[in-house]
């Protein structure tokens, strides 16, 4: 997911966006890890740039412990 946020730049500090965030998938392809994400973001304007705060439910994880597998 990409948002575009120059026009947020352009706006004074505290202006704030809300995204709802669904269908969408986080991957990490070098570990093979590739899960559904939805949920909430809110960016907001800073006199440094942009805040983004995240509430994000990933699909469930099944993995084993590390500390269980046997040799």
């Amino acid at each position: 997911m990409l948002i575009n946020v120059s026009t947020l730049l352009t706006e004074v500090v505290g202006s704030a966006r809300r995204y709802h965030v669904e269908d969408e998938v986080a991957e990490v392809a070098s570990d093979g890890y590739r899960r559904d994400v939805a949920g909430e973001l809110r960016l907001i304007r800073t006199a440094r740039g942009v805040l983004v705060m995240a509430d994000l439910m990933l699909a469930e994880v099944e993995q084993e412990c590390s500390r269980c597998l046997e040799p």
